[in-house]
């Protein structure tokens, strides 16, 4: 059998707790839910958060969902950014997740 036409897609966000641009996050636990399964590859030195954080955060994938858990305090009245590089593709062809 022939399979089906290629994947090209990267995984797409569904859902994301808290949501993206939330302002008076207290949290030590940001979920991310993708539509497909996928794979972190380099989470340690594609994924910059920004402030950076003397402690870095755990990255774990549960199923269909990235988990990152914030070891390091965020600091008050601070803007936080995540930039994920070439962190997350899917499993099967590999496409990143960009921007």
């Amino acid at each position: 059998p022939q399979g089906g036409p290629k994947d090209e897609q990267p995984p797409k966000i569904l859902k994301e707790t808290p949501k993206n641009l939330s302002t008076n996050f207290i949290n030590k636990r940001i979920l991310i839910e993708f539509d497909e399964y996928f794979k972190l590859n380099n989470e340690y030195t594609e994924i910059a958060i920004s402030p950076a954080q003397e402690i870095p955060p755990v990255y774990k994938i549960k199923q269909k969902s990235l988990e990152i858990e914030l070891k390091d305090t965020l600091e008050a009245n601070t803007t936080y950014t995540i930039n994920f590089g070439n962190a997350i593709t899917d499993v099967n062809e590999s496409n990143k997740l960009v921007n």
